[in-house]
């Protein structure tokens, strides 16, 4: 007679012996049950899991830049004379043909000095210009998309 819903507790397959019955006995084999000995014979262990320990870094956020010539040349291909960058850091490099009032999350020296030479306004911060760490450029593929987008 046999039965249908028994559990099945043969160990199957290799490397299911364990060795002797000794070496399986209870948590004293792993050390203790969970975080037992975290400060003690687990600290290796602890300490790579423990956040506390980690030392974290400021993150530097990086606005994305664009170039006056980037910003010229969108401002003529829509016939714009606002226009919002919001979320970039305008620079200097190349010129401008017309006023042009520019909002944007900060300016560096030398294009907020262009800008106002043409008779344009801006509306932002104007940074310290030469620092440690210049934002990375950005194409005027993605600059074109968030400004169809707002408009």
């Amino acid at each position: 007679m046999s039965t249908t819903n028994k559990k099945i507790r043969k160990y199957r397959g290799r490397k299911t012996g364990g060795g002797a019955k000794k070496k399986r006995r209870g948590a004293g084999n792993r050390g203790g049950r969970g975080n037992a000995g975290r400060w003690d014979h687990k600290k290796m262990t602890a300490r790579a899991r423990d956040l506390t320990n980690k030392k974290l870094k400021p993150v530097n956020e990086k606005l994305p830049a664009i170039n006056l010539s980037q910003v010229e040349s969108i401002a003529i291909r829509d016939n714009l004379k606002d226009i919002d960058l919001s979320g970039y850091k305008v620079l200097g490099e190349g010129s401008l043909t017309r006023a042009l009032s520019i909002k944007a999350a900060s300016f560096s020296k030398s294009a907020a000095a262009k800008i106002k030479k043409t008779g344009g306004k801006i509306e932002g911060a104007v940074s310290a210009e030469g620092g440690a760490s210049e934002p990375e450029t950005v194409t005027e593929d993605v600059i074109s998309e968030d400004t169809s987008e707002s408009s």
